[in-house]
């Protein structure tokens, strides 16, 4: 199993993402807590005599649906520090990415992300126990931030990991952004995972009983709920309960309180929070101002809980307190009207007093805030879906959770902000809260993986700063490199291992022109692999020698560099891989090579390739034919690529001992397979080269 520990590896699932396992004790014991609506599911001109050469030939491949960003450097501090790398540097890396994704966001791209709602609401159907063409197609249309689902649509572990990483995957090609995959899993009576037949998730005890034994039961308990949804693929948990328990009447929430202590309330949701977070599922505290002091179940209508502001403020206002100054990730406003303190019964979901004045203004709360479902009785009962959606987000709310009709809501907001009641800067700053916690978590995310099976699952970056997920394969090497040793910022790149070797080197072509060897040599560079050919990328495909093939290969070879060759390919069959092998053989006549010869079949950078079609076993066939031709004639071969063709086109399990040439310009390699050069930039400044050039290391054991 591949393992990674505080790295900035981009790595974790493919086109389905995993997140943990925690299940349902009793279908009768279940309480819907959102609600108890009824579950339903689920360029280039072709060449003639000259071919085009492309002005890059390392750049990894990018889909061509997908729109490049602005690349970002991941700065790390040096590993012998032993510090965690700096919070600045990765909050610089998300409001870069959120303020790009913003910028390119319509109005109605931004509302849609305002919405959690069930799988059977997005795609229109009965109950969803799987993510296929429907749920894709909805996504499609309808990029809604997030999906919550019940017990009916959670069946056993495998068929759920399936599903929530297909749907995962589904919203990162879409849209390049992860959706928030919710479930209720507090314990007790609402628990979707938890002892349910199917999963491997222990039954957890109401709070109220767990809290009863202690802190250590408290760490247990939600440790063992945060782990099981991780491995399953939530992101989010509607849970804890920070509603204190002061009403000895209330059966809503009952033994689901840690108590009727507000400081205790207040300490266990907060270790609840914090242990679910260890697991990278996001926490949400509930149900703002408090449900535990009502009489009434807000899932039937409207809930009242009694006192004035003085009197909530040292009891049930404690926690939410709390959470806000150490920064819950969400909180739930319940449908929960304060008469004493508003003056009416507007629920608190739906009040501007309660929600902007005293959640945001008084407790200083300025992370998600999110309604219960607005398909519950206090709501409906009331207000139009339309109606509700607004006098949510007026009040404050930043998401709108399961609205009894979900077009009739998203039209009620957009009609809001073409009319003014909503304004284009009060949508901007719940879609920037939204986004921010998303790429908050995907890098989380990155940084640690729990050491269990969840290492099957990766997700990377492109060069286009896209997000990708990959299922493992388990039968490939993997690195056995230690990343977190890798330092790689402004002052250079370093291996903290005296057993590894990091040799530098430069590849270089004809585009960069006369080089100086003795003076690239004297910087510290000891190899480079030079392009022997290229295939251009018209339709044609001409096969051609690169001009400076042996002017750079004698001056590299008298300057003392070690030296290995590459071609540029673009062959659609096996015999065009063939061609190319046999071309650089013909042009080397001989000549010792002390590194392999390698094939790079890579995309052009903004252009149109005639290999852009190539579906992935075609891909392999290709790169096995010129590695099978190379090593025929004595040379070693290598294969060049990237993630992307990692993940999603090279059988990598196919190519045995061949060496692995990867390209990757983030900070640190994000493959979990075995590699033997590194390509980790295409602006180095070397002397003796007068343009940027490609840098590599060889990590050499």
């Amino acid at each position: 199993m591949f393992k990674r520990k505080n790295t900035i590896l981009p790595l974790l699932l493919a086109g389905v993402m995993l997140l943990g396992a925690c299940g349902e004790k009793k279908a009768n014991e279940v309480v819907l807590d959102q609600g108890s609506t009824p579950v339903i599911e689920a360029a280039v001109s072709e060449e003639t005599e000259a071919p085009e050469e492309p002005e890059s030939e390392t750049e990894p491949m990018i889909e061509e649906t997908e729109t490049e960003s602005e690349k970002t450097e991941i700065q790390i501090e040096p590993v012998e520090e032993e510090e965690p790398e700096p919070v600045e540097d990765e909050e610089k890396i998300i409001q870069k990415a959120v303020e790009d994704k913003l910028s390119e966001m319509s109005a109605e791209e931004k509302v849609w992300q305002l919405f959690i709602v069930t799988p059977e609401q997005l795609t229109g159907t009965d109950t969803v126990v799987r993510a296929g063409d429907t749920t894709r197609q909805a996504l499609e249309d309808h990029m809604v931030g997030g999906i919550i689902y019940m017990g009916p649509n959670l069946i056993d572990r495998k068929q759920v990991k399936t599903m929530l990483g297909a749907t995962q995957g589904f919203a990162l090609k879409e849209n390049d952004l992860p959706l928030f995959l919710a479930v209720d899993e507090e314990g007790g009576r609402v628990q979707r995972i938890g002892g349910k037949e199917g999963f491997d998730s222990p039954y957890i005890s109401p709070m109220q009983e767990v809290a009863a034994k202690g802190e250590e039961a408290v760490a247990e308990a939600a440790n063992l709920i945060g782990r099981g949804l991780y491995g399953l693929g939530f992101n989010l948990d509607f849970a804890p309960c920070a509603d204190v328990l002061t009403n000895p009447e209330n059966e809503v929430i009952g033994a689901r309180s840690f108590g009727s202590d507000p400081a205790l309330v207040s300490a266990y949701a907060s270790l609840f929070a914090k242990k679910l977070r260890e697991n990278n599922v996001l926490p949400t505290y509930k149900h703002f101002p408090g449900h535990g002091g009502t009489t009434e179940d807000s899932h039937e209508g409207m809930a009242v809980l009694p006192g004035t502001y003085e009197t909530l403020s040292q009891g049930a206002l404690v926690p939410f307190r709390n959470g806000a100054a150490e920064g819950i990730e969400f909180i739930m406003t319940g449908h929960i009207s304060c008469p004493d303190i508003t003056g009416d019964y507007t629920p608190a979901s739906l009040s501007e007093p309660l929600t902007n004045g005293i959640l945001r203004g008084d407790l200083g709360y300025d992370g998600i805030v999110i309604t219960d479902a607005l398909n519950m009785g206090a709501v409906t009962q009331k207000y139009s879906a339309g109606e509700a959606a607004v006098l949510a987000l007026q009040a404050g709310n930043d998401m709108l959770l399961m609205p009894e009709d979900l077009g009739a809501a998203h039209d009620g907001v957009m009609s809001a902000l073409q009319d003014g009641r909503l304004s284009e800067d009060r949508l901007d700053t719940s879609v920037k809260r939204i986004l921010e916690q998303k790429y908050r978590w995907m890098y989380t995310e990155m940084n640690a993986l729990p050491d269990d099976e969840n290492g099957e699952y990766f997700y990377y970056i492109d060069a286009g700063k896209h997000w990708h997920f990959a299922y493992l394969d388990n039968d490939v090497p993997k690195t056995d490199f230690d990343i977190s040793l890798l330092t790689n910022n402004e002052e250079g790149i370093s291996y903290q291992d005296p057993n590894v070797q990091l040799i530098r080197g430069i590849d270089v072509s004809s585009h960069n022109g006369t080089i100086d060897y003795a003076a690239v040599k004297a910087a510290g560079i000891d190899f480079v692999i030079i392009r022997a050919a290229f295939r251009g990328y018209g339709e044609e495909g001409t096969l051609n020698t690169d001009t400076k093939l042996h002017e750079n290969l004698s001056t590299a070879l008298d300057a003392g560099l070690e030296v290995g060759v590459y071609v540029f390919s673009q062959a659609v069959n096996e015999a065009e891989a063939v061609e190319e092998a046999e071309l650089v053989m013909k042009e080397l006549d001989g000549i010792y090579l002390s590194l392999p010869i390698v094939f790079d079949p890579e995309s052009i950078k903004d252009s149109e390739a005639r290999t852009d079609d190539i579906p992935g076993e075609q891909f392999t066939r290709n790169s096995i034919a010129f590695c099978d031709t190379v090593r025929a004639a004595g040379y070693e071969p290598m294969i060049y690529c990237n993630m992307v063709w990692e993940a999603e086109m090279l059988d990598l399990s196919r190519f045995g001992d061949t060496k692995i040439w990867y390209a990757d310009y983030e900070n640190k390699p994000q493959t979990p397979y075995r590699y033997a050069f590194w390509q980790y930039s295409e602006e180095g400044n070397i002397p003796g080269v007068d343009d940027p050039v490609d840098l590599d290391v060889w990590l050499k054991t």
